[in-house]
């Protein structure tokens, strides 16, 4: 566990990044992880930082863990393009602005092990059902 003391709210979350982007790549890299955010927007950042961090260690695809023909069958539900693009890579994120058939793909694929998960602590309440290895 980890404290950050930094007031200001935008500045503690960007010193929480670095910190957050290493425990998932290395203590979590095979496992499944559920992130609680305080936001709608920064389950969207978060994704794009992880993705990112990824491609920096030259293996953008390092978090799927299925093939890209049997993920693309799954994509075709999906609307939102920055969600299409995450889950290419394995990242997904969970918020209520996401539609019934979205929030189920992510759901899904999560539960199959086959990405790793944001999730907005505002929805969890009563769609939460199942149980993650890792809780960061």
């Amino acid at each position: 566990m980890q404290g950050f003391d930094n007031p200001h709210f935008r500045s503690r979350i960007l010193s929480m990044n670095k910190p957050l982007l290493y425990s998932v790549s290395h203590y979590a890299e095979d496992k499944p992880v559920i992130i609680f955010v305080p936001s709608r927007k920064l389950t969207r950042t978060l994704a794009r930082d992880l993705i990112t961090h990824s491609y920096v260690d030259e293996n953008p695809k390092r978090y799927l863990h299925c093939s890209s023909q049997d993920l693309e069958k799954i994509l075709v539900h999906v609307d939102s393009r920055a969600l299409r693009e995450s889950l290419n890579l394995g990242v997904g994120f969970f918020h209520e602005a996401l539609t019934g058939k979205e929030q189920e793909v992510v759901r899904t694929l999560f539960e199959m092990g086959r990405s790793k998960f944001w999730w907005r602590r505002k929805v969890c309440v009563g769609k939460c059902i199942f149980r993650p290895t890792s809780l960061l």
